[in-house]
This record gives C-alpha cells, structure tokens and sequence, in this order.
C-alpha cells in the first residue's frame, strides 16, 4: 500500500498527468505551428463562417456577462520548489481572465491571482469577498488552475502557492467561503487532479438554494492531464466558436459548452471530465456565433467537428476536423497550450476508437508505470469505473481503453 501511495503522491506533483498521459507542461515541447503535413507552409485557418443572425432565446436563459463576478487563480509554480512547476507559455488562466472581460465582464470584477498572489489563504477571501458583493440575480465564476490533491480520507483539496497546509484549499473551506453569495448562481470550474471535487461544493449550495454547476476536467477520483485542453475548450466556447453550437442555433448553451469539455477531454487526453450542471439550465445561452456553413461538412465522413488520429512522429495524435474542402481536411491539433492547423488528405487519418468493457470485466490495467488487476463496475460512454481488486474504494477511477492492457485469464 505504501509503495502504491508513494506513486500517487509522484503522478500528481509532477505534472498532474494521468498514467500514460502527456509529458508534464514544464517538459512538453509545442508542436512546430510554422510547419503542416507532408512538410509543406503554414497552412490558413478555416475559412469564417458566413454570417447569420441568430434567432433570439428567452433572456431569462441568457448568461449577463455585465452581472458577472469571477476570481480566476491559476499557480504554475510554487512557493515550495519541490512541487513540480508548469510552463507558463501562453497560459490559458489568464487568456480565461481576459476572455471574460472581453465578453463584457466588467474588469473590476475579475479578480485574478496568479502564481505568488494565489496563496490558499488569499483564494478564499477573493472568493468569500466577491461572493459577499453578489448581487440578486448576478452570476459568480469561480475557477482555478494548478495542483490538486485527494487526501487519503477522501478530502481533495486545491493548491495554492504556499502548498503546505495552509496553502491547501479544501472543498469545505470554499462551500464556506460561498456562504454569503446571494446572486442567481454559481459556477466552478478547475483544471487540476480530482477537479471534480468541486461537484461537492456545487451539491452543497444546491441543498441551501442556489443554482450551481461545476465543470471540470477531471472527475473527483482521477488525475488529469498537464495540458490546458479543458480550459482552452471553455475559452473556446465563452467565445463563441462555432463548432460548439451542436445545434446550429446560433447560440452556445452551457449543455453544449459542457459537450464540448467531454469531448475534448476524451479524444486528446483520454480522459474523463466532471459535470454537475445541478438547476443551472443546460440551455443557458452563453455566447452568440455565426451559423456555420452548410458548405462546411458535405454530409460525408469525417466531418467538420469530428475527431480523428493523424500520423505524427511514428504514431497517432488526436485531431479535430475544422473544415472539408473535398477530399483534404483542415484540422486542427492541440499541444499543451498551442493550436494548430493542418490540411491532410482525407485517406490519411484515422477514426479514433474506444473499445468497451462490460460490467464485471476481469481485466489487467497501467497505472503508474505497472500492470494492476482490475474489475469494471460500471461504464458510461466509453470509460470505464475499475475497482482494484485487494485496495480500498479510494482507488477507484474511470479509465479509457487506452489503459486497458487487456482480459485477465
């Protein structure tokens, strides 16, 4: 058991990657956005969508930026110089910050502390304050970016700069910190290890009245991978990209916002995101877009808004369908922090596929370097909950077949 703590403990300081997941942000090198497949020039972005005005929606379920209150805290580097650190190029906690106010959030009320400014201490009365200064009807934001950790009784916890136990923000100590929102709802977001620890804070104020959802891009029992894939889907969507509007209504809703985080989570990092959308309406419009082209997709597959594998360095890396043009695809791949786009001839990617397990599916797993035996419990989409056979409860965590390493005899 101790061995298998330690190992824990080194997957989620170092990186906060999962088991065989990228390299951690101080390592990963971004791929070359200069250069597209075959060697050839930088390619042009998607052409714009044509304009179409969007139909109007109820404005009971239209997000007010100008009714918004947010503290954005994001630490890639620590106090301790034992916490293993992140790149700090192009940081998405701040390209977040900067989102919202461009989306009309008024800039005094987006409280950012970053790295030194994010002490655990300073995180709660950012949020209690704001929370305080609510007003009836506004909207709270509250987001981190960083390390967290699952204490063995359960307790997940976010860090702050000074991460020693002061510096440790526990799900308790922010529902408390929240005890005097009076707004319309709150919603919380994170991307970090056990991030969907937060779905516990948004159950707590729901049980007092207030609307709250949490989104996030890890469930509470799994680490997460050291790439900003999450927060950069929700920068994405806040800014009203269009392959978010699954509808074609011309709005993005939370609920397709939210489809957006699973997918991205999923198909670039193998990965599970947490949502707890509690009484806030998946059908709150939060950005308006252009509607796409019907030019766009053809009908044919893949499609623009599909996932796909293309060749890259001896392998396959996870990519998005952004445009087809024929027989030549625009897509667009994502590297810690980076977008890029390339135009790859149709027959060279690949569909990318999960392959599924039932319930009670005696199997053998990779965790951390090392082959376990495992047991399905439950599976939903296409992860997986395992159980591991001879460990507590506590072990318990969602898995993609990419983990799997196969039946056991």
């Amino acid at each position: 058991m101790l061995s298998r703590k330690a190992a824990l403990l080194t997957l989620c300081f170092a990186g906060c990657a999962a088991p065989a997941a990228p390299l951690d942000r101080s390592e990963r090198a971004p791929i070359d956005a200069s250069r597209t497949a075959e060697g050839s020039s930088r390619a042009a972005p998607p052409p714009t969508p044509r304009a179409v005005a969007a139909p109007p929606v109820d404005e009971t379920r239209v997000w007010q930026p100008s009714r918004t209150r947010a503290v954005i805290a994001g630490v890639l580097r620590w106090e301790d110089p034992s916490v293993t650190s992140f790149s700090p190029v192009d940081r998405k906690d701040a390209e977040l910050a900067a989102t919202l106010v461009a989306r009309g959030v008024p800039k005094d009320r987006v409280r950012s502390l970053i790295d030194e400014a994010a002490r655990g201490d300073a995180m709660l009365e950012a949020i209690a304050s704001e929370a305080r200064a609510a007003e009836p009807g506004s909207t709270l934001i509250v987001y981190y970016a960083g390390h967290g950790a699952r204490a063995e009784s359960g307790e997940i916890s976010l860090l702050g700069y000074d991460a020693g136990a002061e510096g440790r923000v526990s799900m308790a100590a922010i529902t408390s910190a929240l005890e005097g929102f009076r707004g319309e709802r709150v919603w919380l977001m994170a991307d970090c290890c056990h991030s969907g620890g937060l779905a516990e804070v948004a159950g707590a104020l729901e049980a007092r009245g207030v609307a709250a959802a949490a989104l996030t891009s890890a469930e509470a029992s799994n680490t997460s991978t050291a790439n900003w894939t999450f927060t950069q889907a929700v920068i994405d969507g806040l800014a009203g990209d269009g392959i978010a509007d699954h509808d074609r209504d011309g709005h993005i809703e939370l609920g397709e916002l939210a489809s957006e985080v699973r997918g991205a989570m999923k198909h670039r990092e193998k990965q599970r995101a947490g949502v707890a959308l509690g009484r806030v309406s998946a059908e709150l419009a939060l950005s308006e877009v252009s509607l796409p082209s019907p030019l766009r997709g053809g009908g044919d597959a893949p499609a623009p808004g599909d996932y796909v594998e293309v060749p890259r360095r001896g392998g396959w890396v996870s990519a998005r369908v952004r445009e087809r043009r024929g027989d030549v695809l625009a897509v667009e791949l994502y590297d810690y922090a980076v977008k890029s786009i390339e135009h790859v001839p149709v027959g060279t990617v690949r569909p990318q596929r999960f392959e599924r397990y039932e319930p009670g599916a005696a199997l053998r797993v990779s965790w951390g370097g090392r082959t376990w035996d495992a047991e399905v419990l439950r599976v939903d989409d296409d992860f997986h909950l395992i159980t591991y056979p001879g460990w507590s409860s506590w072990w318990d965590e969602w898995v993609a077949s990419d983990r799997v390493l196969g039946r056991r005899r």
